[in-house]
């Protein structure tokens, strides 16, 4: 029964913390959207950054042996990487 609780604690943080980044990376459009230019830029990469990067750290995980079973964590990997590389690509291609 602990490791049910533990397992509740970790999925419960987890959340938390991707829902901050997506409240993050909204904040900054609303920055953008209101005339704040540049301070939107940043925090929208900040955030998209922040989830791109812990995205690429799930398939890392699955490479190391982590994941189980190894490779469940591919379409994963791939779905939540895709939104936020696609912004900071078209970020860097307008800017």
């Amino acid at each position: 029964s602990h490791g049910i609780a533990n397992v509740h604690l970790w999925s419960f943080c987890l959340g938390v913390r991707n829902a901050l980044a997506g409240v993050i990376t909204l904040t900054g459009l609303w920055f953008v959207n209101f005339g704040a230019l540049a301070t939107g830029t940043i925090v929208v990469v900040v955030g998209c950054c922040y989830m791109l990067l812990s995205s690429l750290a799930m398939g890392v995980a699955d490479l190391l042996g982590y994941w189980r079973p190894r490779g469940g964590s591919i379409k994963g990997t791939v779905a939540s990487s895709t939104l936020p590389a696609i912004a900071l690509l078209t970020l860097a291609v307008s800017a």
